[in-house]
């Protein structure tokens, strides 16, 4: 059974792989796909029926983790409950994606790695690749990098 940041770094990893795909477009990120349901909700007569394989804590943890995505500044936009949200990412999100960090043994963008792994559904490597990415050691690269490639004054 995975711990809450194991299950974040998987829900993050996903959301953010949704996000790049269809970047810069504001749109909601299914939180039935991401917690592999084999239906969506639907409405019936009225009334609201939520899948029965997508329970209350994975709904709150979805919205809890897109909220922390948008105070970290992560992500721009906003989210009122698990079926409404409108997100992209920010310019910081973007950057993250687009970098190459040294951590990992490729050429490709960080964003484009998370495609290719979600593509693929090794959602366990995606969650990898967006744990390190959001690890200090990471950040700390990226803001040395740029003040090495800054032009001199």
């Amino acid at each position: 059974m995975e711990n809450n940041i194991q299950k974040f770094d998987r829900i993050a990893a996903l959301i953010f792989a949704d996000l790049y795909r269809k970047f810069p477009v504001r749109s909601h990120v299914c939180v039935y796909t991401l917690f592999d349901c084999k239906e969506s909700g639907y409405w019936n007569k009225g009334i609201w029926y939520e899948p029965e394989d997508l329970a209350n804590s994975d709904r709150e943890f979805y919205v809890h983790t897109v909220k922390w995505l948008i105070d970290s500044g992560y992500v721009i936009g906003t989210i009122e409950h698990h079926n409404d949200s409108s997100i992209t990412l920010s310019m910081k999100g973007l950057q993250l994606l687009k970098s190459v960090p040294d951590s990992l043994d490729s050429s490709e963008s960080l964003g484009e790695q998370l495609l290719s792994v979600v593509n693929s559904g090794a959602k366990d490597s995606a969650a990898q690749l967006i744990s390190k990415a959001l690890s200090y050691d990471n950040l700390i690269s990226q803001v040395s990098n740029f003040f090495s490639s800054a032009p001199q004054i």
